[in-house]
């Protein structure tokens, strides 16, 4: 018998999007379009916040109009910023998760986290995919009685073809 996974619930940050037209990272290049072939396929349910968007829409042209339809292929759901998210990534600050600097990035996270994603997919391993930001995200969320997020690479997620 072989076991299908259930379909997951992910949140892409800026990072995820914006690596589709990076041809300076050709290898989490081509991981990128593997995942997104997965995702038009349909086995998750993506979502994006209006964070990523706000930061897309600061790409030049031609790049930021090619990187907006390739967002609008996924259908995913558009998460809003809302008083629950700035509040749990105001604590995500205070508690020293990241600096007051990188609110955007605890923005990100409260996003996926509100919205019950299971997955936060990101490139960024500076801020976001890393032990300590991951550690310190789930003792908050557990504190706040929040779920937990995993906090992942797109290459963690997509599915390796046996050879």
């Amino acid at each position: 018998m072989r076991l299908e996974p259930r379909k997951y619930r992910i949140y892409l940050d800026t990072s995820v999007i914006g690596c589709l037209f990076d041809d300076d990272r050709p290898q989490e290049q081509e991981i990128t379009h593997r995942l997104w072939a997965e995702m038009l396929s349909g086995i998750f349910d993506v979502h994006i916040s209006s964070v990523a968007l706000r930061e897309l829409n600061k790409c030049h042209e031609p790049k930021r109009s090619a990187l907006f339809e390739r967002a609008a292929q996924l259908h995913a759901v558009l998460l809003d910023e809302t008083a629950e998210t700035f509040t749990l990534a105001k604590e995500y600050v205070r508690s020293g998760v990241l600096s007051s600097k990188n609110f955007d990035d605890c923005l990100h996270i409260a996003c996926a986290v509100v919205a019950r994603c299971d997955f936060l997919l990101s490139w960024n391993f500076r801020h976001l995919v890393n032990v300590t930001t991951a550690d310190s995200v789930r003792i908050v969320n557990s504190v706040k009685r929040y779920p937990e997020i995993r906090i992942i690479s797109p290459a963690m997620l997509i599915r390796w073809e046996e050879d």
